[in-house]
Order: structure tokens, then C-alpha cells, then sequence
């Protein structure tokens, strides 16, 4: 049997940090959980029935309006595994599908504008929500209107505008989803990482620095985020940006770094140089137990982490270890670890579309299970300037 996991949800981390729901009768069997070699703790999701976890309709629908934001922490024998906060939330009653959301909120808002063909394009200054700020914190965007010519003033009453419609979630209609009557709740998580992309730099000066000099003024003034593990990488880079979400910047500096990075299981933003050199878990390709062992002993399926090699013992047993792991037949890189109630599956970074699937079940028989369909489209961490 897959081992399983605890969760706890507490108040919002800029609000307080006292406990709101113990999570372990209501998150499985449909918990979901995504961690990236790049990126850390990326989503993690569940569904909690009215009917299957004996909750009211009433308790459903106070959760939905209570629970955005709020702060989410999955634990294994007493160990934080993944940290994040509720990012949107999805009631469906019926044929009425209700959905709350973090995604289209905003609460510092700035306007590109252009005054006419003979001026540069301009930005105004910010316009913010304070209630919406002390909830949240800061999560800006950047309104683009120079696909006409306005004035300054008209640019900043489109911003006041857009601000008001998008300073805190609202709750909104999605696709039809017909049930049979019973009420059902789907709960979405992002990883702390993600917010790195709510604030905005922008800086004029243009001179070079390194990027680790820059991925420490990047985390700066973060609210959820801390500066971890950050090594010394003496890369030149352009310390001009536009506007730019600070997540999508660390991420196109560290490209060819050779690092994994970001939030693992909790808010410590750390740099991690790649160790290419070990082999970090081995399994069997033939046996009774499918599972991942380090140090000689079995892995529970909740502390298996992406970063590293996997090695499959029991084949091609007429060759030796290759010098360079990256040449073995036997090795795969964990680029990513999917964990739910089938196991775990571990996906190579090569193989972008066709994971490898690596069920920890006890009994082979269990390795073969249905396809889970789930709501939510995959959030992915932007790798792009």
C-alpha cells in the first residue's frame, strides 16, 4: 500500500499562523502532489466529497468562501514534505460550477501607455489596494494599452479601473459539471516559489553584476519567500529589467547553471549545485515490491524527491557502471515526482511527454490503476525571461 501523507491548513501567513483544519480524513484518496528538480514544491490538489467524507453542503460551501490563500503544509512521520497556499477553489452543486481564484487577482497595478508615434511608451506609477496588500501581500501586474494612443491621465483611470474589478478573489461561473446531486469541493495548492512571480522589478541602471548577486536582489522584500542555500555563480548578467516577474528572471539566469532550485518543502529559496557523480536511489525491475531504496533500506513514497539518479539494478548486468552516469543504461535523472494514492511516479527530464513510471506499491497488482482525471490545467513555473 502507498503510504500516506498529513495535511494541516492555518490562517494565512500574513494574517496569523493558527490552525484551521486538519486535513487527513478530507484530502484522500484524491490527493495530488507535484515537485520539480526546478521550481521545488510546484501544485498539490484534493477533492473532498459531501457525501464521501460525511461533510455538510453548508461546511462545503464555508470552506470554499474561507479557505483562499490560506496557508497548506503536508507532512510525512512528523517531516514538512510540501508547503504551499491555496490558490483557487472549484465547488460544484449540480449543473452550477462556483470557482474562487488568486489567479486573476490583483493589488498593484501599473499602465504601459503611449502619447502619441513621435513619444516613448511610458509606464504610470503604481496604483494599490492596502486592504488587499495586509491580506495577500503584493501581487502586481502591468497593464499593456499601446496598442493605442491615450494620455497619461486615461492610462491611470484604465489602471484605477482594472484595480478595483481585481484587488481581492472573486468567485466566478466555469464550465458545467453535472452531478448526481452531491456537492463537491476541489481544493488547488501552489508552492510558494510562484509567488516569487507577483512582484514586479524593474530597474533602469544598466551594469553587470553575477547571478547570485542578482538572484539575492531578485528575493528581496519577498513575502513568502527567503533567501536560503544561494552558492556563489560568477555568470555575468545585465542588471537592467523591465518590469519583469522576478520568478521568470531567476529562472533565465540559472539556465546552464547546472542547479536545482527553488522551494522544497517549505518557503527557503535555495540554489543547489547538481550531484552527477551518485546514485541517489536503486530499485529492482523484477521482484514483489516496486519501490526506491537509499542507504539499503525502502523509501516511504512521500520522502522521495526529485534531483539525482535512479539506478535499476537487475538489468544489463554485463556492463559496469559507466564513469559518467549520464552514459549508463541503467540511470534515469529525476527531474520531477508526482505522488498520489497509486505511488509515486518519477519523470525524466528527457522525456517530456512519456514519464517514467515508477509505481512504490507493495502489491503488483496495484501498480495498474485507473487514470485519475483532475480539474485544475497544470500550473506550470514559466523558464523564460
Amino acid at each position: 500500500m502507498t503510504a500516506r501523507s498529513s495535511g494541516n491548513l492555518y490562517q494565512p501567513l500574513l494574517v496569523g499562523s493558527s490552525q484551521v483544519q486538519r486535513l487527513d480524513d478530507f484530502m484522500w484518496p484524491t490527493y495530488h502532489r507535484v515537485t520539480l528538480e526546478q521550481g521545488g514544491d510546484h501544485y498539490a490538489e484534493f477533492m473532498v466529497s459531501a457525501e464521501d467524507h460525511d461533510v455538510t453542503a453548508a461546511t462545503l460551501e464555508r470552506w470554499f468562501m474561507t479557505w483562499i490563500g490560506h496557508h497548506f503544509e503536508e507532512s510525512y512521520a512528523g517531516q514538512v514534505v510540501f508547503s504551499g497556499y491555496v490558490h483557487t477553489m472549484r465547488i460544484y452543486v449540480g449543473g452550477v460550477m462556483r470557482q474562487i481564484t488568486l489567479e486573476d487577482m490583483y493589488n498593484r497595478v501599473w499602465t504601459r501607455y503611449q502619447s502619441d508615434s513621435s513619444t516613448a511608451q511610458a509606464v504610470t506609477s503604481a496604483t494599490s489596494d492596502s486592504d488587499s496588500i495586509a491580506l495577500y501581500g503584493v501581487k502586481g501586474y502591468v497593464l499593456d494599452t499601446t496598442g493605442t494612443f491615450i494620455q497619461a491621465t486615461h492610462a491611470a483611470a484604465i489602471g484605477d479601473e482594472f484595480l478595483a474589478w481585481h484587488a481581492f478573489p472573486v468567485t466566478s461561473s466555469g464550465d458545467v459539471a453535472v452531478t448526481a446531486g452531491d456537492i463537491t469541493l476541489e481544493v488547488y495548492i501552489q508552492g510558494y516559489a510562484h509567488t516569487l512571480n507577483w512582484r514586479i522589478k524593474n530597474e533602469v541602471t544598466q551594469s553587470d553584476t553575477t547571478t547570485s548577486l542578482q538572484i539575492t536582489d531578485l528575493l528581496s522584500g519577498a513575502e513568502y519567500v527567503t533567501e536560503g542555500t544561494v552558492p556563489t555563480i560568477s555568470t555575468s548578467v545585465e542588471t537592467e529589467m523591465d518590469y519583469v516577474p522576478r520568478l521568470d528572471r531567476i529562472a533565465a539566469i540559472l539556465q546552464g547553471e547546472g542547479v536545482q532550485w527553488g522551494c522544497f518543502a517549505g518557503r527557503s529559496f535555495d540554489v543547489i549545485a547538481r550531484d552527477l557523480t551518485t546514485i541517489k536511489y536503486r530499485r529492482q525491475a523484477y521482484g514483489d515490491r516496486y519501490g526506491f531504496r537509499q542507504g539499503g533500506r525502502y523509501v516511504p513514497e512521500p520522502l522521495v524527491t526529485p534531483g539525482g539518479w535512479l539506478f535499476t539494478e537487475d538489468i544489463f548486468a554485463a556492463y559496469p557502471l559507466a564513469a559518467d552516469l549520464r552514459d549508463d543504461p541503467r540511470t534515469d535523472w529525476i527531474s520531477s515526482v508526482d505522488y498520489s494514492i497509486d505511488g509515486v511516479t518519477l519523470t525524466n527530464p528527457d522525456w517530456s511527454v512519456q514519464g517514467l513510471a515508477l509505481t512504490l506499491s507493495s502489491e503488483i497488482q496495484e501498480t495498474a490503476k485507473e487514470q485519475r482525471q483532475m480539474w485544475i490545467e497544470r500550473a506550470a513555473l514559466k523558464r523564460g525571461g
